[in-house]
C-alpha cells in the first residue's frame, strides 16, 4: 500500500513547518514505496516516478512552498499496474484534488449498494490512478 500524508492549516506554512523532522522520516519510506510520488498544494501538483528520497525538487518544496494545505503521496504500485507519471497521485478533477490508497475494482463497486453501472466508469478494467478521477467524481456527486 502507498503512504499518504496531508495537512490543513489556518496559516500558510511549509510541509516541514507543520511536521518537522517527521517529514524526512516519511519521505525515507520511499526506499520501499519507490514507484513515484506526488505533492499537491494550491491547485498545483508536482510528480515524479523516481523515489521521493532521491528528489531535489521535493527537498526544495518541503521548506519553500508555503500553503494552507497540501497532500503528499508515496507510491508503491499495485501488482500489474504500470509505473508511470499518469498513475501517480494526487489527482485533480475539477476543483477537487485527492489521493487514495490501494486498488479500486469495478466489480466491487458494481456490487455495492451504490447501484453503479458500467457506463458510469472510464473503462471496464480495475479502476486505479488517473482512470479513477472521473469515477471518483461520479461517486462523490451521487445523490
Amino acid at each position: 500500500m502507498c503512504r499518504l500524508l496531508a495537512f490543513s492549516s489556518l496559516e500558510r506554512k511549509s510541509f516541514y513547518d507543520v511536521v518537522g523532522n517527521e517529514f524526512d522520516k516519511f519521505v525515507a519510506m520511499s526506499s520501499e514505496h519507490k514507484d513515484g510520488w506526488g505533492y499537491a498544494h494550491d491547485g498545483q501538483i508536482l510528480k515524479d516516478v523516481n523515489p521521493a528520497h532521491e528528489s531535489d525538487s521535493l527537498t526544495q518544496a518541503k521548506t519553500e512552498v508555503l500553503t494552507d494545505g497540501a497532500l503528499l503521496h508515496l507510491r508503491l504500485a499495485s501488482k500489474g499496474i504500470t509505473v508511470n507519471i499518469d498513475n501517480n497521485h494526487p489527482f485533480t478533477y475539477g476543483t477537487t484534488t485527492f489521493m487514495h490508497n490501494g486498488t479500486i475494482h469495478l466489480e466491487i463497486l458494481q456490487s455495492s449498494s451504490l447501484q453503479i453501472s458500467t457506463r458510469d466508469f472510464c473503462r471496464e478494467q480495475p479502476i486505479v490512478s488517473a482512470s479513477f478521477m472521473p469515477c471518483c467524481h461520479k461517486l462523490m456527486s451521487m445523490d
